[in-house]
């Protein structure tokens, strides 16, 4: 038996066991990484509770400000000034950035807390004085200067934010009226349903620095006067980067590139589907056996054909207007375009057995098609001079 000295002697031996054991699964560890100008990017696998100091060295004098960007594959970091995370010293995400000034500051602090290991992309961008600094007129996000582009996505649309830009730092007195500045948007599509840390990381190379983007990145043109919001329509499963490029008097700069899927992706092994609910699946097949049952027998079933005119160009048209006003879910806006299509298929026919004109069903027809050419010839190389054309935000 033991006596009472020695079961308090190991039940501090435990305690104390516990207690270390306690403090260094709270310990973060630290990685070191420089980047410089010749080396400027650097992919790493960080794990949850890891700190990275990420440093910058070899800048030339002329250097005025230079961007370290992290972008992070399937996750998010976060990026601080400081390794004490402080209001207004630090920004999360999974594409984001920090501006350091006049070769004094020269390290910034990364914090993975995420519970699994991510693959993180490095990069820094370097400017001297006569470039415009990209989100130093930052009046939304919760850190002052906001190099990156904040995006969210929707059922049908994808939206990206750009803080507005300053003048170059070489304008005195520093000013943040935006007009002499142009902002320039650029995007790249990734191969459809390609969900690898290689190929984003790759391409994102490519639209990081703004000459680079200019060569690789679509331009698009936008409707209005600038604006710091703009929406890309969605395709869900298909990887896209943007990246904005704002140009001063005399040079250029870019934000830090952004990326969407146009879905919540868990893992590259599992992409997105772009009929993700059964609905839908048995909705698109119904459409299809349709439409070869009309190429085959056309004319033979001319009600049945009036009816179907209607349903088609009621949906286009319902569903144009619905997410113009509003934004419902999958399933509403399926069923609320259903039933608008079988109500124009029946008014249609009803039109058509009143006054037995069939001008205006073969109209309308010809309308789905013309539609139809449009739109094909819009996303070729001969439509818009090879521009996509994007939407202004409200």
């Amino acid at each position: 038996m033991w006596t009472v000295k020695e079961l308090g002697s190991w039940t501090s031996i435990i305690l104390l066991f516990l207690l270390f054991s306690s403090v260094t699964s709270q310990i973060q560890t630290e990685e070191f990484v420089t980047l410089t100008p010749e080396n400027n990017f650097v992919e790493l696998k960080v794990e949850s509770g890891t700190d990275v100091v990420i440093s910058v060295g070899n800048l030339s004098l002329d250097t005025a400000f230079s961007i370290i960007q992290a972008n992070v594959f399937l996750g998010s970091v976060t990026l601080s000034y400081n390794r004490t995370l402080t209001q207004g010293n630090y920004t999360t995400g999974a594409n984001i950035g920090l501006v350091l000034y006049n070769n004094t500051e020269k390290e910034v602090f990364l914090r993975q807390t995420s519970g699994a290991l991510l693959n993180v992309l490095l990069g820094l961008q370097v400017y001297d004085g006569n470039a415009p600094i990209p989100g130093a007129c930052n009046m939304e996000q919760s850190i002052r200067v906001a190099p990156f582009l904040p995006t969210r996505f929707s059922v049908d649309l994808v939206t990206v934010e750009f803080p507005i830009a300053s003048w170059p730092m070489n304008v005195v007195p520093p000013t943040c009226d935006g007009s002499p500045l142009q902002y320039d948007i650029f995007h790249l599509y990734l191969p459809e349903n390609d969900i690898s840390q290689e190929t984003l990381f790759k391409n994102i190379r490519l639209m990081s620095d703004w000459k680079s983007i200019q060569t690789y990145g679509k331009q698009v043109n936008y409707f209005g006067a600038p604006v710091n919001q703009i929406e890309f329509a969605n395709y869900v499963g298909t990887g896209r980067i943007i990246s904005v490029v704002v140009r001063g008097l005399t040079s250029s700069a870019a934000y830090v590139p952004t990326t969407s899927y146009g879905c919540t992706v868990s893992s590259a092994e599992e992409p997105c589907e772009l009929l993700s609910s059964v609905l839908e699946k048995v909705f698109g097949a119904c459409l299809f056996f349709i439409g070869l049952f009309m190429i085959a027998f056309g004319h033979r079933f001319f009600k049945i054909q009036i009816f179907l005119v209607g349903f088609c160009i009621s949906m286009i048209i319902s569903f144009i207007l619905l997410f113009y006003f509003s934004q419902p879910s999958k399933l509403d806006a399926t069923l609320i375009v259903f039933g608008v299509g079988v109500g124009g298929g029946l008014l249609l026919l009803g039109i058509w057995a009143w006054w037995g004109v069939p001008v205006l069903p073969v109209f309308l027809g010809c309308l789905i098609l013309g539609f139809l050419v449009a739109s094909i010839i819009a996303y070729s190389p001969l439509g818009l001079n090879g521009k996509r054309v994007i939407r202004r935000g409200n």
